[in-house]
This record gives structure tokens, sequence and C-alpha cells, in this order.
């Protein structure tokens, strides 16, 4: 190890220790006061995505820090060490990714200047200030208590700081991305499984109504409504005296048959409801699942465009855990794909079955339709004739 290095370890430990005791024991961290001439200064460098407590915002103002009580989310504390002569400045950083609880918490800003923030947001208890986005440098700083969790310390020259923060920015979307195609993955897999639990159903809905459509088609209910509607609709043309051939004897001709009629037809409008709605339904049904098909292709060829996710990554929508060699197929990249193929095959059966029942539907809701207009007028014409 170069001697460069010895000394960067045992700047960033001196850092370390004691930043940890000033805040500790109450001792002012004072860049400005004590600095080695050419060594230091310009106080700490405190940033924070989230800053929230009991405290005085009226005093921050004049860069008089007091904060009672709160919670700091997102902390980075850095310190810039400026060395003699020409030498590079040394940069060391203090970084908590957790909640830092904080109690009686003092300190003064760099010549007084207000802390900038973006904004106000929403505090997680009545009665707190909460400020957003915190950049301050602080001379000094002091607190009863105290907590970092998950901390770590950084240290680089000031050169090195733009390429690490780069590095780490890009490490940082590389991650992002693989945590949103591995989402994107879980979610995909679980839509293909419904879709293809919803695509059973709908075959056995379509069967069912497949049955009941047969049913009604061959109980001939359709034919013999027609034909009593002609038997009335012929009373009603027809002049009496030709029903008793001309004879004269005065006998009324037989009763129109209007009562088997209109029981005929509400047993057909009853069979014609029912089926209406489950053709809608299942029109509806199966174009959603066209549509989230189509989307899902291109969701598929989006996170293989990525590459962010092997063919056989692991399956987010499924456990990893007793996985066997059988199982491979229906895992990552590779199982979604062969889920929305058995899903695309399924939804073409079932569009080449619903189109057959769709003609014998439509041909049925003619003839309904039809019976129905004829039923209305002999109906009218009947009442007119009472």
């Amino acid at each position: 190890m170069n001697k460069r290095f010895h000394k960067r370890r045992i700047l960033l430990f001196l850092f370390a220790v004691s930043f940890l005791l000033s805040i500790s024991l109450d001792f002012p961290v004072n860049a400005d006061d004590r600095p080695e001439q050419g060594e230091s200064g310009g106080g700490f460098t405190v940033t924070a995505d989230k800053v929230e407590g009991a405290m005085d915002l009226l005093g921050a103002l004049t860069g008089k820090i007091d904060i009672q009580e709160g919670n700091i989310y997102g902390l980075t504390i850095a310190k810039t060490l400026q060395k003699k002569g020409d030498r590079e400045p040394f940069v060391i950083q203090i970084r908590s990714a957790g909640i830092v609880s904080v109690k009686n918490l003092k300190g003064e800003t760099l010549g007084g200047t207000l802390p900038s923030f973006t904004g106000f947001c929403q505090p997680s208890k009545a009665g707190w200030i909460c400020l957003e986005n915190v950049v301050m440098t602080v001379t000094s700083q002091s607190a009863e208590g105290i907590v970092l969790p998950d901390a770590r310390i950084t240290s680089c020259y000031e050169s090195e700081c733009h390429r690490q923060a780069a590095m780490k920015h890009a490490g940082e979307n590389m991650a992002e991305q693989i945590r949103k195609s591995q989402a994107d993955l879980a979610a995909l897999s679980r839509g293909l499984e419904d879709d293809l639990h919803q695509a059973q159903d709908l075959e056995k809905a379509l069967a069912e109504s497949s049955a009941r459509l047969d049913e009604v088609l061959k109980a001939g209910k359709a034919d013999e409504l027609a034909v009593l509607l002609a038997e009335i609709e012929k009373s009603l043309t027809s002049d009496p005296e030709e029903e008793d051939g001309g004879q004269g004897t005065g006998e009324k001709p037989p009763e129109p048959p209007i009562g088997e009629a209109e029981k005929l037809l509400r047993a057909l409008e009853e069979d014609h409801t029912w089926l209406k709605e489950k053709t809608e339904e299942l029109e509806t049904a199966i174009t959603g699942i066209k549509g989230r098909l189509e989307k899902a292709e291109s969701t598929l060829a989006a996170l293989k465009q990525t590459g962010k996710l092997s063919p056989g990554a692991q399956d987010p929508a499924r456990p990893s855990s007793g996985q066997t060699a059988k199982d491979g197929g229906n895992s990552g990249l590779l199982g979604a794909e062969n889920r929305w193929k058995a899903l695309k095959d399924k939804w073409a059966s079932l569009d080449m079955q619903f189109r057959s029942f769709k003609e014998k539907w439509a041909e049925f809701d003619r003839t309904f339709t039809g019976l129905r207009k004829r039923w209305e007028q002999v109906e009218q014409a009947f009442e007119a004739e009472s």
C-alpha cells in the first residue's frame, strides 16, 4: 500500500472519531476556530433529504440551528480538508441511510447564513416543522442525543469525488432499472396467470351459453310462436261470414290463441334476455384478454430489449425454493413468454368458438326480434277490436 493511501485512512479515522465524539460529548466542531494554517476551514457541509421536528425556524434565519426533537432523513455530512500549497483537497463524508433521531441538536451556520431548502413537507407529528432537501454549512454543532443508523464513512481526493459520484449514480440507476424490470416481470407474470385462469372460466361459460342456445333452438318455440301468430293475424283480417262458409249459421269463429302465443313469447323472451347478457359478457371478457395480450407482448419485448434480466432470471411472481428442473420453463422471462404463448393459443381457440356461437345467437336474435314485433302489432290490433 502506498503512502497516500495510509494517510487517507488516518485522516478518515481521525475525522470520524472527532465528529462522533463532538456530538456525543456536546463538544463544538468548529473548523474556523482551530484550523492549522493551510490545512482546513470552512466548516462541515450537511445535506438531508428531509428534516422534521420541533425547531426554531426564526432562529434559523440568522444561522442558529435549534431542534429540540426531530428526525433527519438521508443525512450526509461532508468535510473538505484543504491541503498546504498545491496539494489536492481531501473530502470525507459520513452518510446515514436510515432515520437519524436527534434531541436538542444545536448548531451555527457558516457566516450566519440561512440553510437552503426546496420547500415544506408533511411532518410525521403534529406541531413539527418539515423541510425538504436541506443544505447548510455549519461551523459548530452539538446534540444531547443522536443515532446514525447504517452510517458509512467514505473519502476521496477532490478529483476522484466526481468520478465516484458518477459511478455511484450509474450504479443506482442500473439497480433501479433492474428493480423496475423485476417488478414489471412480476406484474406481467401475475397478469398472464390470472388471464389463463379467466380463459378457462370463459371456456366453461361459453359452453354453458352454447348449450342453452342449442336447447332453445331445438325446442322449436320460435317456430311454434310463428304459427300461432299467423293464426291470430288471419283471424284478425278475415270476414266472420267467410269463416262459416257463408251459411249464415251465426256460429262464432274459434277464439285466436292469444294467451298461448303470449306464454310462448314470454318464455322466449326469458331465454333471449339471458343469452344476450351472456353474449355481451363473453364478448367483453374475450376482447379484454386480446387487449392485455397485445400489451403483454409489448412489455415482453421491452424487457428483452433492456437486457436487465436473463431469460432464466428468477421470476418474482414465483417462489424460488423447491423449484425443479420441470419448473425451469415457468420462471423468469422464459416463463412469462411461455405463459403468453399459452394464453395466445387459448384466446385463439376461445375466439373461434365464440364467433361460431355468436353467428347462431345473431340468427336467433333476429328471429326473436321479428316475432316480438309481430306480437306487438297483433296485440294492438286485437285490443282495438275488443
